[in-house]
């Protein structure tokens, strides 16, 4: 249960945590980052108000608003998956947040790493700048690369917010194999591969649903959970999982559905991958299994049995300690 009180931007004395980054795109992924965020920063700042910031508001709220941010208030940015220069307009926007809150203590909840093009056109100095900010990454690929351009800042290794949400209630498990896969830029099967693993589940009669954790959508603050808590319904409701979003992996965590993750372009699957080590029934393969996908479905098919729910308690308790070090300054 949240403690945390939501409010618009104000002039007020009590302490207030800023949450910028926050999405209205269809990305359920980021929307379920930004509700475990909250859940988190609930446990750790109990006292605390939040003021979340979306994407499509940063500027008004820096035009008029921005005045309003004291210097004993904590920020927060979002995590997820855009962090470098393949996100322009993502990155700019913490880059704003940075120039704009100098003095104040802002918190980076963990993100992936991606640097398009050489690593030399990527110079990210304000970072090195900022005496107050506090980096943190979700999987080691990420951690590494950073450490090594920013060795002068405590880079961590900190768990996907996503990872603590849950269900109420999990539903009857009545529907076959959910194909949850991309069809952007990231996604390493395609259409023929696709093809193929449609004809083998069609060829073995076995159920199948279409699905995507990305909407052709907004999807407002308003909508977020209920959003969130129709695709987690969703996903425990099927037999096993096959999905190249890392989210998709991580509803099935959650759910305790069997997953077969395909890896893809950008590593966030086997830099998620990476970080579970053993824990979770999630099996990774490489996209080359998926030219004759026969053999890897078979076997995923025939191992397929409910798991149990994955168990975050740890990590939580790590990210709480850790925003408790940071809120304190220390």
């Amino acid at each position: 249960r949240l403690s945390l009180r939501y409010a618009r931007p104000h002039r007020s004395s009590i302490p207030t945590i800023y949450s910028f980054g926050e999405p209205t795109h269809g990305n359920l992924g980021d929307h379920a980052i930004v509700l475990g965020q909250y859940i988190v920063l609930s446990r750790a700042f109990p006292r605390y108000r939040l003021v979340p910031v979306c994407d499509a508001e940063l500027k008004e709220f820096m035009e008029r608003r921005a005045s309003y941010v004291t210097e004993d208030d904590l920020i927060v940015l979002a995590g997820g998956g855009n962090w470098g220069t393949l996100y322009p307009h993502e990155e700019e926007m913490r880059l704003r947040v940075l120039r704009r809150f100098p003095t104040n203590r802002i918190f980076m909840f963990p993100q992936s790493v991606h640097i398009s093009g050489k690593d030399d056109d990527w110079k990210p100095q304000i970072y090195r700048d900022h005496r107050h900010i506090r980096l943190s990454f979700r999987d080691p690929i990420s951690r590494n690369r950073l450490e090594k351009r920013l060795p002068c800042k405590p880079v961590e290794l900190l768990p996907d917010a996503a990872l603590f949400l849950s269900l109420p209630h999990l539903p009857e498990r009545n529907m076959g194999i959910m194909l949850c896969l991309r069809n952007d830029v990231h996604g390493t099967i395609g259409t023929r591969e696709k093809l193929k693993v449609l004809s083998w589940l069609q060829n073995q009669y076995l159920p199948y649903t279409i699905s995507d954790t990305h909407l052709e959508r907004t999807v407002s603050q308003s909508m977020r959970r209920s959003e969130e808590n129709r695709m987690l319904h969703d996903v425990a409701r099927h037999r096993g999982i096959v999905t190249d979003r890392l989210h998709g992996v991580i509803f099935a965590l959650l759910t305790g559905t069997p997953c077969l993750a395909i890896s893809t372009s950008d590593k966030k699957i086997a830099g998620f991958h990476l970080w579970l080590g053993s824990r979770g029934s999630v099996r990774l393969a490489e996209p080359e299994k998926f030219r004759e996908p026969a053999g890897i479905l078979k076997e995923f098919v025939e191992n397929m049995a409910p798991t149990e729910l994955f168990d975050a308690g740890e990590d939580f308790e790590m990210m709480v300690e850790h925003l408790h070090r940071w809120g304190s300054g220390s």
